[in-house]
């Protein structure tokens, strides 16, 4: 992504928290995902700097 970084105009994430994540429950039942980018209390996680730092 680096190398095209000059022609990339975005990036769509497909929710906000961890707290409202759509991946919990699937595809397993019972289990609690942490895929995006702030926590469950809306803190940025270590992904949010490494994605504005890009």
């Amino acid at each position: 992504f680096r190398e095209h970084r000059n022609h990339i105009t975005g990036v769509t994430f497909w929710n906000l928290s961890d707290k409202y994540s759509w991946l919990d429950n699937f595809p397993v039942p019972g289990r609690k995902d942490y895929p995006l980018l702030f926590d469950q209390n809306g803190q940025p996680k270590k992904a949010y700097e490494s994605v504005v730092k890009f």
